[in-house]
């Protein structure tokens, strides 16, 4: 009788272990889930307000642009002969790129950008080109002598604060030369708009997550 309790005894305190064994597993993954689900939710909160901040930097700088401030848009800015802090050269120098040349004179026909090729003409003699995309483009990092790392570079970039985020949204604005302001009408000298393309690179509060966003803008006088 002794030792049938025993026995009774011994195989309670095994399936007790067991049952221990597999409550302690499932709060084990029950706790890796909660885990990785708590992970999840961090990110896309993350990436939601990095998206946000770029953004509302985006549009921000867009209206710079339209008001010229900074002298964004200001038109003596755009020449390859332009000297100064606000001109746009080809090394992005105080985030302001353009990446392209100039024909001789200095009417709107005679600019050629990366996306351009063919004839130009107007004062001063005119001529053709031909004008060969770099290859690489301003946003683009690399360790390639090519790159021109404007991120990692504080004199290539320009940034901007944007309300209720705590890091600074980062941009550069590329002169993208001219298009008709009346698409019905030739590109000319009473008929021209500015073309610029903005990339802003934007990170969550967390400083987790970063965001790239592009627009290109057509600004007309």
């Amino acid at each position: 009788m002794k030792s049938q309790i025993k026995q009774q005894q011994g195989v309670a305190l095994i399936v007790s272990l067991v049952i221990l064994v597999i409550v302690t597993i499932a709060g084990v993954a029950t706790m890796e889930s909660t885990g990785m689900q708590l992970k999840m939710a961090n990110a896309s909160r993350d990436r939601q307000e990095a998206f946000e901040a770029t953004e509302a930097a985006l549009r921000l700088i867009e209206e710079n642009v339209n008001d010229n401030i900074d002298n964004l848009a200001e038109f003596d800015n755009m020449y390859l002969d332009c000297s100064g802090s606000d001109c746009f050269k080809p090394d992005c120098a105080g985030g302001r790129c353009f990446q392209g040349i100039w024909l001789d004179g200095e009417l709107v026909k005679q600019c050629k950008s990366i996306d351009d090729s063919g004839s130009g003409g107007g004062g001063g003699g005119g001529g053709s080109a031909t004008v060969e995309p770099p290859t690489t483009s301003p946003w683009e990092t690399g360790t390639g002598s090519e790159y021109l790392n404007v991120w990692d570079d504080a004199g290539s970039h320009m940034s901007v604060d944007v309300d209720g985020y705590d890091n600074p949204v980062r941009y550069i604005v590329e002169f993208r030369c001219f298009t008709p302001a009346d698409p019905g009408a030739e590109l000319s000298e009473s008929n021209y708009a500015q073309i610029f393309r903005i990339t802003s690179r934007g990170m969550s509060n967390s400083g987790r997550i970063e965001v790239m966003l592009q627009s290109t803008y057509k600004r007309t006088e």
